[in-house]
């Protein structure tokens, strides 16, 4: 059990979003707690919680909007907050999860209260790079692979495709991170983040020249076949002609 300790509250530095309705009112009393197992639990509305823009990074809007495009109640960990109390007042503050509370729906939101440490320990050790990752490129694209698989999912980014393609090459697509390299299939994942990357680079530089979005679904699907021919002759092309300089 981690030990409580007190934490001074830097009230010039606590601030709002309201871009995203967060406007650091403060509350007149502490919100109710409710206790599940070993977390205790509060539902504070948006307009009474604040970050420290001190300590907190800067919010990413891009993140934000995906965030809320793609909108799941499930998909999303409860946000951690710190309850100052503060000459008879009490303000909310972000720890950890101020992308979610952001790009969330709902005006009330269900957080975790976390006073045992100063709030910015709790922020700097909920994005502690040693204890926290993301999914590096292998773990993406073969998840995403199997669960084409499984649940029978649509393939927008072509993965199967990409995966038959090494194979017809006479490639050993797989997963470097479980399974020993044998060949340049162990970097289907890469190459296809790449290619990707480029395709939606080059497709935004055509839509920004469009004037219309009319019959843009023909003119989509017609880019992607396109870009797609050229980016996978080139660079498979390149590669296999490398390898055959190697092995000669």
């Amino acid at each position: 059990m981690t030990k409580k300790t007190k934490t001074k509250f830097y009230k010039n530095s606590h601030k709002p979003v309201t871009k995203y309705q967060l406007e650091a009112k403060p509350l007149s009393e502490a919100p109710e707690l409710q206790e599940v197992g070993i977390y205790k639990i509060a539902r504070i509305k948006k307009e009474n919680i604040g970050v420290d823009e001190a300590f907190q990074r800067a919010l990413n809007k891009n993140q934000i909007k995906n965030i809320q495009e793609n909108w799941d109640d499930d998909d999303c960990d409860l946000p951690n907050i710190y309850l100052h109390k503060y000459k008879g007042k009490y303000y909310p503050q972000i720890t950890d999860g101020q992308h979610r509370i952001c790009a969330s729906p709902h005006d009330t939101i269900d957080c975790r209260v976390v006073n045992t440490l100063a709030s910015i320990t709790r922020c700097l050790r909920a994005n502690d790079p040693k204890t926290k990752s993301q999914w590096e490129v292998n773990a993406r694209f073969w998840g995403h692979a199997e669960a084409i698989t499984r649940l029978n999912e649509s393939d927008p980014d072509n993965i199967h495709g990409i995966i038959k393609l090494f194979k017809k090459l006479g490639y050993n697509p797989l997963n470097p991170t479980k399974v020993k390299a044998l060949d340049l299939g162990s970097s289907v994942a890469a190459i296809h983040g790449q290619i990707l990357a480029a395709i939606n680079t080059m497709l935004r530089n055509r839509i920004s020249k469009i004037p219309t979005l009319t019959g843009f679904g023909l003119l989509y699907l017609s880019e992607i076949i396109k870009l797609s021919s050229f980016l996978f002759k080139f660079i498979f092309s390149f590669s296999i002609s490398n390898l055959n300089i190697i092995y000669d």
